[in-house]
């Protein structure tokens, strides 16, 4: 398999060329191959799979993290071969039989490409294209005030997953994405059930729950985490008493742990500046597996609407965005309060 040296068809340069013939006898084919072709300055790589490229000799059967660093080794060497690198990799498309098991943890990091989206196609029911999702909900012990804080490579996520209810809670519903449970999560606690109650109650009488991942936080920081069996690739939790944070589609299970040790340790901290701290800790923690495009944070106090909510929807560097819009509002948030409810005084 290690094949003939480059050569040059059409005006394009074919990167270890080999006859079907030859690599799979037993499909009884003959066509003429190769496993990278450079157009121009364009490379263009052969579907890649556990393979040695050097033997032919199909690799690492019935382990596939170690077939999936085959298949970034092979790459990586078809790359150099070719006169480039991962690092000017701009598209990468993951083809996978079951989508619930997103990618291999690490996978894309070690390989090194994470310069831009990788696509990824589903060869079941699930589909393609996801986006993982990290966040975590809060409570503030000082003041009561409960808050969540949310990112995602999908565009305004916080559109649709977060929501906070003053004297209640504050909750996420993510993983293929159904709004309507953050108002049913509400209406649970409302009522008087904890966090960990409500999330049983929801999760035991909702149809299609298992493609679902819930955090809540009650308003008496009780907490809890539902993560379907059917939830998007690497998907989990933890929680602690004043907090709860999940994700799923992750690029290290233990991004949800990192944002609850950086939200936990800070407790004497404003709220916002808790919740954001969590943020940065689970991205630090390799939360992407597609970069990171849309953040937000939402936070109630005594008063019956959010004080505090803030959303980027789309951009390069959300979390960043996300943390100047939080510095400049803390100084005005009280101010606005003030102006609803006391309008004739001066702010």
């Amino acid at each position: 398999m290690k094949g003939r040296d480059p050569i040059v068809v059409g005006g394009h340069l074919r990167i270890r060329p080999f006859n079907t013939a030859d690599s799979y006898p037993e499909q009884r084919l003959d066509n003429d191959l190769c496993q990278a072709v450079v157009a121009g300055h364009t490379v263009y790589l052969r579907g890649q799979v556990p393979q040695d490229l050097d033997t032919g000799e199909n690799v690492h059967v019935g382990n596939p993290a170690a077939q999936a660093e085959q298949v970034m080794t092979n790459v990586q060497t078809l790359l150099a071969e070719a006169g480039a690198s991962v690092e000017h990799v701009v598209s990468c498309t993951v083809y996978l039989t079951d989508i619930r098991q997103g990618c291999l943890p690490g996978v894309h990091r070690t390989g090194g490409i994470r310069a831009g989206p990788a696509g990824m196609a589903g060869g079941g029911h699930r589909g393609g294209g996801q986006a993982m999702t990290f966040s975590l909900a809060g409570r503030c012990e000082r003041t009561g005030a409960v808050g969540v804080i949310i990112a995602s490579a999908s565009m305004a996520v916080a559109a649709r997953c977060v929501a906070v209810r003053a004297g209640v809670g504050a909750v996420c519903s993510q993983s293929t994405t159904d709004p309507r449970l953050r108002e049913a999560l509400f209406s649970a606690m409302a009522a008087g059930e904890a966090a960990a109650a409500a999330v049983a109650d929801v999760t035991g009488r909702t149809p299609d729950i298992a493609y679902r991942q819930l955090a809540a936080v009650d308003a008496a920081g009780g907490s809890a985490v539902y993560s379907g069996e059917l939830a998007l690739g690497e998907a989990t939790g933890v929680w602690a008493p004043g907090a709860a944070a999940a994700g799923n589609l992750l690029a290290d299970r233990g991004v949800p742990a990192a944002m609850l040790a950086a939200f936990t340790g800070q407790a004497g901290d404003n709220l916002g500046d808790r919740l954001i701290a969590a943020l940065q800790a689970g991205l630090a923690a390799g939360g992407e597996v597609s970069p990171v495009r849309s953040a937000g944070m939402v936070i109630a106090e005594a008063v019956p609407w959010p004080v505090t909510d803030l959303r980027v929807d789309w951009h390069d560097d959300p979390v960043g965005q996300l943390t100047g819009l939080w510095q400049l509002w803390q100084p005005q948030a009280a101010a606005y309060v003030g102006r609803a409810l006391q309008p004739d005084r001066s702010y």
